[in-house]
């Protein structure tokens, strides 16, 4: 009797990407995630029909995880906060969330920033796209985390 799956590209995507984290890309297998997944090989194929459609579908997965992370993030007022909000955003870049998505959770988490403060909404804005070319462009950290500061203290 065939073993039923519950939620199947889910798992393969978890496992995908937690495989993906240990071993790189250049490592990165169908096998290795399959042994993961403790699924077969053949199961990944009824999903992704090759290794590079399963790592795109990483990605896009970790990306929106991120971009849903910095939607929902919540400044506490502390020096933090900052670095925090640039991590979780460049690592959206890095999975290549470097569109209106990114730009989207960005612009929800600032607004959170500037709720309680009398500031204009398109700080958030302007904020997002300076957070994102600068990561794009691979601009120094401290100096995108400062800029940040200026717009939203």
């Amino acid at each position: 009797m065939p073993k039923i799956l519950v939620d199947p590209t889910n798992k393969i995507l978890l496992s995908a990407a937690e495989v993906l984290k240990k071993v790189g890309e250049d490592v990165f297998s169908m096998r290795l995630v399959a042994k993961k997944a403790k699924v077969s090989v053949g199961t990944i194929y009824n999903y992704y029909p090759n290794k590079e459609e399963l790592l795109k579908a990483v990605n896009k997965k970790q990306g929106e995880l991120f971009c849903k992370e910095i939607a929902s993030f919540k400044a506490k007022g502390e020096e933090g906060d900052f670095s925090l909000l640039y991590a979780k955003a460049k690592s959206a870049v890095s999975f290549g969330q470097d569109g209106e998505l990114l730009l989207n959770a960005l612009k929800k988490a600032f607004l959170s920033f500037l709720k309680n403060k009398d500031k204009d909404p398109v700080l958030a804005e302007i904020a997002s796209e300076v957070l994102v070319e600068g990561i794009k462009k691979d601009r120094e950290e401290a100096l995108l985390i400062e800029v940040l500061k200026a717009l939203l203290s």
